[in-house]
């Protein structure tokens, strides 16, 4: 990938001609605070959630569990559960991640760090007052949008400040070429604030009548889960590939046409066949599915001739929460395609297999490719070990977690269906043959819950590794930022391509690199003298 030297206009100012190259440490030095902060959150609803989520698995073969307590009910802890993930865990990590890739995509500064640092403290306190609203019983009942009205304007004003801040760094981009991971992470940025005033308008504020409904909400879920979610876990998926397995993005232009169908069907994808909506609701709903499921499919060709003969670095410490998370994210879009035709909704609607296709487009596919994103900028701009040991058991706990969950509710669901279907099989005999199932699946959440818990201790040990190794707190980068990332493009191209300007301008390049270097090196060791002069005098 190489710097554009293009002359331009960003905002109205004229830039020159010719752009500083600006140290990669000063990148990561101008996001570390509100990063880490929303990191930190995302972690601690996470563990919240699923908290929430293991109870309310148990609660459904255990319901004289904490019957007494009407705050624990499951119509609440359910929600309760879904709000902390989706809105404190997956948007928060999310939108850390799109930060994060901006900068680093645009070699440009990200813009107003102390403003991005209170919109992660009102998104906080939205979720937070969402979460308390819901377990008081102010929930909405509409799946993936259970906020209270008056949580969602503080969401929204939050959220306007953190994607305002984007979009504004994206702008002052020092790199002029955009990247596929870009076109992504754009879409999703403007996607959610239309999504979510539009939910609370039609849902809220003025709610619209009867089926119609059913089919906003549907659309609301369904862009929430594909186009925002999904856009920023597919901008780290064509990021973090190529560049780790340092091979060239096979096609930029399928992985654009992907993008667009994505765009025009992602959203539409969301009522299932036999929903009280007109036929041709449910019927232009399948068809979505279909080229949703055709952009995934794209999608995962190009992944893989991008791969090559690679695979074995698949399972890399950096890339196996990627991996995974791309290996669901094809299989969700193909089985959510199946799931639309009608022959095959008849069997599996109300059944286990809907939660089972949820779980594995959230957990398996946006959980563990944030996860991962969310590791591999831990360790620049943290200065956390690339092979720690708790990573990697985060990565097969949550491995099991995630696959005994799915394939649990799925078969389930599947043999529900087909019991459901006979007419001479009694329903409290289909109901209680589900126990077992969920029985099994309390076991997945039990390793989700731990997963959860690693996931704090591994972020809130490498947060606090910076605190200590910066004498200014977070005015100074912590930790070891190592040659081999310095050295690295930061752009899914993974080839580096030199302009007539670059060799001339080479040396200077280097120079000024050793010099921020040494800069480091030397507040790095000021910090130790102080250290240990502190321990001196305490003893």
């Amino acid at each position: 990938m190489s710097e554009s030297n293009d002359n331009g206009n960003v905002a109205g100012v004229s830039t020159p001609g010719w752009e500083v190259e600006i140290p990669v440490e000063e990148l990561d030095r101008s996001c570390q605070a509100p990063i880490m902060l929303m990191l930190w959150k995302a972690a601690g609803w996470l563990f919240l959630g699923a908290c929430f989520a293991l109870l309310n698995s148990v609660r459904f073969h255990a319901p004289d569990l904490l019957a007494h307590c009407p705050w624990l009910s499951y119509g609440r802890i359910a929600p309760a559960a879904s709000v902390a993930f989706v809105y404190g865990f997956a948007l928060q990590a999310a939108l850390a991640v799109a930060l994060w890739l901006i900068v680093r995509l645009g070699k440009s500064t990200l813009a107003e760090p102390g403003y991005a640092l209170l919109g992660a403290g009102f998104w906080n306190l939205g979720v937070f007052i969402a979460f308390i609203g819901i377990l008081a019983g102010d929930s909405t009942g509409y799946a993936l949008f259970d906020l209270p009205k008056y949580a969602v304007p503080i969401l929204y004003v939050a959220y306007l400040v953190l994607a305002g801040l984007g979009l504004t760094t994206f702008l002052r981009r020092q790199v002029r070429k955009l990247y596929v991971s870009q076109w992504y992470l754009l879409a999703a940025l403007v996607w959610f604030p239309w999504i979510l005033a539009t939910a609370s308008l039609l849902l809220q504020h003025f709610p619209v009548r009867g089926v119609t409904q059913i089919a906003i909400s549907g659309w609301y879920a369904t862009g929430l889960s594909n186009i925002v979610l999904g856009g920023i876990a597919l901008a780290t998926i064509f990021y973090l590939i190529p560049k780790l397995l340092k091979r060239p993005l096979h096609s930029e232009g399928m992985a654009i046409f992907a993008f667009w169908l994505f765009i025009f069907f992602g959203s539409g994808a969301g009522v299932l066949s036999g929903s009280t909506v007109p036929a041709w609701v449910s019927s232009l709903s399948a068809v979505f599915a279909f080229f949703t499921c055709l952009a995934g499919v794209l999608v995962g060709l190009n992944l893989f001739q991008t791969i090559g003969g690679d695979w074995n670095k698949l399972l890399g410490s950096d890339l196996r929460f990627v991996s995974l998370g791309a290996v669901a994210f094809i299989a969700s879009v193909i089985l959510g395609a199946l799931n639309a035709h009608s022959s095959i909704a008849e069997i599996t609607q109300f059944t286990l297999v809907l939660p089972a296709l949820q779980q594995l487009a959230l957990g398996g596919f946006v959980m563990m490719t944030l996860i991962g994103g969310a590791y591999y900028l831990l360790q620049n701009i943290g200065g956390s070990e690339e092979g720690n040991g708790l990573v990697g058991l985060h990565f097969w706990v949550a491995l099991v977690g995630v696959g005994l969950t799915v394939a649990v509710l799925g078969l389930g669901g599947l043999i529900q269906g087909q019991t459901m279907a006979d007419a001479s099989i009694p329903f409290n005999a289909v109901t209680k043959s589900a126990l077992n199932f969920l029985r099994m699946e309390t076991v997945g959440s039990l390793f989700l819950f731990a997963g959860s818990v690693l996931f704090l201790v591994n972020v809130g040990r490498i947060g606090l590794k910076t605190l200590c190794c910066c004498p200014c707190g977070w005015l100074i980068v912590g930790g070891d930022v190592t040659d081999e990332y310095e050295s690295e493009e930061d752009g899914e191209d993974g080839e580096d391509e030199e302009d007539s300007d670059s060799v001339a301008s080479s040396e200077t390049k280097k120079a000024a690199k050793k010099v921020t270097r040494k800069k480091v090196a030397s507040k790095k060791k000021a910090a130790s003298k102080k250290k240990s002069a502190k321990k001196a005098a305490k003893k």
